[in-house]
């Protein structure tokens, strides 16, 4: 295996415990389709784009990270600020989202609310802005 092919078997990888054949042929394939992009990336001349596969997959990684913890900010303010007659409780949030209350009480802001804002199309809820955890 080369430098590309180990990346691929540990980012696509199989759950201990789960192996079917099904599952094995999924992967394998989803294994292919990373070794194929890393192979086109890595081929690609763009000035400053980064050429070693291991640093190309974390700097992917890094990007997917921050979006998904955009994802989570913006689905926080959407519950507390946004669902009525009752906001989601903080206790309920911070424990599916892995945070502490005061993580979910800190997690968004003006910015976050003016984006779900945007997405939904419609206002927050006129109720005071949260400092209940009904």
């Amino acid at each position: 295996m080369d430098r590309i092919e180990e990346i691929a078997s540990i980012v696509v990888r199989s759950a201990e415990g789960r192996k079917t054949v099904q599952l094995e042929k999924l992967l394998a394939d989803r294994r292919k389709q990373l070794i194929t992009r890393l192979r086109e990336e890595m081929t690609e001349e763009q000035s400053g784009s980064i050429t070693d596969p291991l640093l190309a997959m974390l700097a992917g990684l890094r990007r997917q990270r921050l979006e998904a913890e955009m994802t989570s900010r913006l689905l926080i303010a959407y519950g507390r600020e946004f669902v009525r007659p009752r906001p989601y409780r903080l206790v309920d949030l911070a424990d599916v989202a892995g945070m502490s209350i005061s993580g979910i009480r800190t997690a968004y802001g003006d910015d976050e609310i003016d984006q779900v804002v945007r997405a939904i199309g419609r206002k927050a809820s006129p109720t005071e802005r949260v400092g209940y955890d009904a």
